[in-house]
């Protein structure tokens, strides 16, 4: 962590003549996180897609990367029925498939144009391949979001260059209306 000082002016009781508070400067230690300058250079991005995975169906996600990446929240939202969402490294897959958005995830204009290194596309299918993250999720409860990453604070993943998978599995034989959402950091 880096340790930086933040300049407050603070009131206190003292009174002026003029019946002003004096005011005195004190420096108090401010928590940043280095990894989060990644949002100032534009190298932080995210995702979303929209699902109705038919009755006991599944759908493919399929997430290249050349780079290192700094996964910060993987996450779905369920509105009908059970998923279970599993990730893998590897496998066999084949589409065609069809591009997801990404976007970066500090919009102001006076950030630099950066272009994302990770490509996330939907609609083909994959097998095999070795299983790195595993979640399920129920509407039928008040629970009906599943959060892999970022549940809580420096709950972040390191994944290496490589091809890895989402396979989302409807557990249930009624549609499963979800989102699939996503951010991450692409290392220089």
């Amino acid at each position: 962590m880096v340790w930086i000082s933040e300049i407050r002016q603070v009131a206190v009781n003292n009174i002026d003549d003029n019946g002003v508070p004096a005011k005195v400067c004190s420096l108090n230690p401010l928590n940043v996180q280095p990894s989060r300058k990644s949002f100032f250079e534009n190298r932080e991005f995210r995702t979303f897609q929209e699902f109705a995975i038919p009755a006991s169906g599944s759908i493919a996600i399929r997430a290249f990367t050349p780079i290192n990446v700094i996964i910060f929240h993987l996450g779905i939202s369920v509105d009908s029925s059970s998923l279970r969402m599993s990730l893998y490294a590897g496998g066999s897959a084949s589409g065609p498939w069809t591009a997801m958005p990404i976007f970066p995830k500090n919009g102001m204009t006076e950030q630099p144009s950066v272009a994302t290194q990770v490509t996330l596309d939907y609609d083909g299918t994959h097998t095999g391949g070795t299983l790195v993250d595993l979640m399920r999720i129920s509407s039928s409860g008040s629970a009906n979001k599943g959060v892999s990453v970022g549940v809580q604070d420096n709950d972040e993943r390191g994944m290496g260059p490589g091809t890895y998978y989402f396979r989302l599995q409807n557990l249930e034989n009624v549609v499963c209306n979800c989102v699939f959402h996503s951010f991450w950091e692409e290392r220089p």
